[in-house]
């Protein structure tokens, strides 16, 4: 595996290029079955009929992030998998805590987890990508609501500066930290229908009893007891 540090300010701000991480033939095998169903809900999100299947882990056996990332080793169940169909799917300017906060979703709350961001189009830089604030400073920032549901409803409110994006290849991958602000980027040449899976990945001791997790180090599904 190759990667590059982009930056890394503390355990929940930070982000990482990770280059050739994942088998490029399991990764096709999840792009037709995705290329198959048109299960979406809202804003272009598949529900759980396509979400809960277990196979999705596939791609993680074997699989080991940078060292300093080593403690996120407990892959959340279920992905997230998107399809970019309009500007309706795009989403503003966020930080990933306020998703899983306990203000939010109280019975999935956990503590400290990062994101990883995996395109899985053929040609990934053809399709909008997901820009991010390099900020050293960057804490936990009050977000505000736009409409009533769990997926894109939180956003940030204000300018931000030293915006990084970056060009990906099938079977690269984004990783960071759940208070580093981001967004989706849509550029003039861009194609709809970009189609990407986002994990969430926390540590031992953030673990909720009586979740499911994927377990990096064993290879297995665990539920935590």
């Amino acid at each position: 595996m190759k990667y590059e540090k982009i930056f890394y300010y503390s355990d929940t701000n930070f982000l990482f290029v990770l280059r050739e991480i994942f088998d490029k033939k399991i990764l096709k095998e999840k792009q037709r079955i995705i290329l198959e169903n048109q299960e979406m809900g809202d804003l272009g999100i598949f529900d759980d009929s396509i979400r809960l299947n277990p196979s999705w882990f596939d791609i993680w056996k074997d699989v080991s992030l940078p060292e300093k990332l080593s403690e996120y080793n407990q892959l959340i169940y279920p992905p997230q998998i998107r399809k970019l169909i309009s500007k309706e799917c795009y989403v503003p300017f966020h930080q990933d805590w306020k998703y899983l906060s306990k203000d939010v979703i109280p019975e999935k709350f956990h503590e400290r987890f990062c994101v990883c961001f995996l395109p899985l189009n053929n040609e990934p830089s053809k399709y909008p990508t997901v820009e991010f604030v390099n900020n050293s400073k960057q804490t936990k920032i009050e977000h505000k609501e736009r409409f009533k549901t769990k997926f894109n409803s939180f956003y940030l409110d204000g300018e931000f500066e030293n915006i990084e994006n970056f060009n990906l290849d099938f079977g690269d991958a984004l990783i960071f930290g759940n208070e580093v602000a981001h967004r989706t980027l849509a550029k003039d040449y861009h194609r709809w229908g970009r189609l990407s899976q986002e994990f969430r990945i926390t540590d031992d001791k953030s673990r909720i009893v009586g979740k499911d997790y994927y377990n990096m180090i064993t290879n297995k599904f665990d539920i935590y007891l």
